[in-house]
């Protein structure tokens, strides 16, 4: 079973990626799946899935930045072989202990699902997921005959509010920089 196709319990996010060991005494180098890696600080949990697909929440018992890495201890990582076995894996925490996210910023899951509609009340369709591939996040819009992907981009995205899962767009900017895929 991948480990994409599992899912979390809820309120778990996505905090980074298991690339490899550091060291010799367990601890694990993680590249962090936020733009800001200082969240870790917080973090005194994590969950996992094993790879017998087991949900694991070992505690996290000293972290470090590194670079644009974290440097990370585990609850029950004692070598470098233990460390080793978490290569690949994701780790995740609670949306709770997260530092609260500055005005603008959204978690990505939470615009899975959005409805997104110009500013004249078009439906355009929802947000089935968010790519990263580079300069900006590009929204993708199923609206049930085709998906449009959006980049988002301020003169693009006029207001999300998450908390009514809603996205609006400007509709000339939109003419502009939407690519339709059937």
């Amino acid at each position: 079973m991948s480990q994409a196709k599992r899912t979390p319990p809820e309120g778990y996010l996505p905090v980074g990626e298991v690339v490899k060991p550091q060291g010799i005494r367990g601890e694990v180098r993680v590249l962090p799946t936020t733009d800001a890696p200082q969240v870790w600080q917080g973090i005194r949990q994590v969950g996992l899935f094993d790879r017998a697909g087991n949900w694991l929440t070992p505690a996290v018992t000293a972290c470090r930045i590194h670079q644009d890495m974290v440097i990370a201890k585990l609850e029950g990582l004692e070598d470098r072989n233990g460390a080793e076995a978490l290569r690949g894996l994701i780790l995740y925490a609670h949306r709770e202990v997260l530092a609260p996210l500055l005005e603008g910023r959204y978690f990505l899951v939470d615009l899975i699902g959005c409805g997104v509609e110009d500013e004249n009340g078009r439906s355009l369709g929802r947000v089935i997921e968010v790519m990263q591939p580079g300069a900006n996040d590009v929204y993708v819009v199923q609206d049930g005959r085709q998906e449009i992907l959006l980049p988002a981009i301020a003169s693009l995205v006029r207001e999300i509010r998450v908390e009514e899962k809603r996205i609006v767009v400007d509709s000339q900017v939109l003419s502009e920089v939407a690519v339709y895929e059937d």
